[in-house]
């Protein structure tokens, strides 16, 4: 029989250890190149292809890991002449994979939805590793088949906490391995505070008092696990600067109406929401005084 030197029979690994289950008769039809009224065998060694003992027939898990030669036997079926040729088994390797740390974002409207920078995280689950393609699916099924890869940035899907499933793809070998990737929305505190108001009494007309601003701690923290400031304008609450000082907050001097910016961080999660309350002035009620009311006794009865 002609011999020819069979294209190598690759399979991917799925552990690690480089062993994985070969079907050789997916050589059979190349070694035979056409030739008919010709038997083709697969051997673990050259002495039993020379003798046709101990012919692997069913599929075959290689014994060397990663990469290991079987011997071909191809005997002419009317002559009982033969020839021999190795067939290469190569366990390539799948992409290594770390379990990346959970990325946290802060709501921005208590609907529990964010959006996420997937494309961000590429460095962290690659580890250092090259030639290898990442990519996000929302489950294991699609992962495996490579459908559905979501876009980035992406929104979640699932309230608060969801869990992705990354595939990290060879780009030469084709060979991959899933990962998960979690990610949570983070809840922001709850402002719920009403207005500050007070009369003008003192110097009534100048419209003018003296707030503790303190006052309004325990209403606006409402029992939640947060760090409050007061600020004087939105963007110094969002930046986090110029917070009014505890001296300034319970000597507060305000005219008519002034308004007042909250900053409330989570403590745990560093989240932050912004707010706001007005301080107000309000005027007393005009004192008017009475003019004493005269009537003359014109009917000279003494009522």
């Amino acid at each position: 029989p002609i011999i020819t030197i069979p294209t190598p029979l690759e399979e991917c690994d799925n552990d690690y250890d480089g062993i994985d289950v070969f079907d050789l008769s997916q050589r059979t039809e190349e070694l035979l190149g056409g030739q008919v009224n010709v038997s083709v065998s697969y051997h673990e060694s050259q002495e039993d292809a020379d003798a046709a003992t101990n012919a692997i027939v069913d599929l075959y898990q290689n014994t060397t890991a990663d990469s290991q030669n079987v011997f071909v036997r191809l005997t002419d079926d009317l002559t009982f002449c033969f020839a021999t040729t190795t067939l290469e088994l190569i366990v390539n390797p799948i992409p290594e994979v770390i379990v990346p740390p959970v990325i946290e974002v802060c709501d921005d409207d208590y609907d529990g939805i964010s959006t996420f920078d997937l494309v961000s995280l590429d460095t962290i689950i690659l580890n250092g590793q090259t030639d290898i393609t990442v990519s996000y699916y929302e489950t294991q099924a699609e992962a495996d088949t490579a459908t559905n890869p979501l876009a980035s940035p992406y929104n979640n899907t699932s309230l608060n906490t969801q869990e992705l499933i990354v595939r990290l793809e060879n780009d030469i070998t084709g060979c991959y391995s899933t990962t998960t990737q979690g990610i949570i929305v983070n809840p922001l505190a709850v402002i719920d505070v009403v207005d500050y108001e007070i009369c003008d009494y003192i110097n009534p007309g100048s419209m003018i008092e003296v707030f503790d601003i303190t006052t309004k701690d325990d209403e606006i923290i409402a029992g939640q696990d947060v760090t409050l400031s007061y600020h004087s304008s939105l963007a110094d609450a969002q930046s986090g600067t110029n917070a009014f000082t505890t001296a300034e907050l319970v000597n507060y001097s305000a005219a008519v109406t002034e308004e007042i910016f909250i900053r409330l961080v989570q403590n745990v999660t560093a989240c932050v929401t912004t707010g706001s309350f007005n301080v107000v002035v309000n005027p007393l009620p005009d004192v008017i005084v009475n003019t004493d009311l005269v009537q003359c006794d014109i009917d000279d009865v003494q009522d």
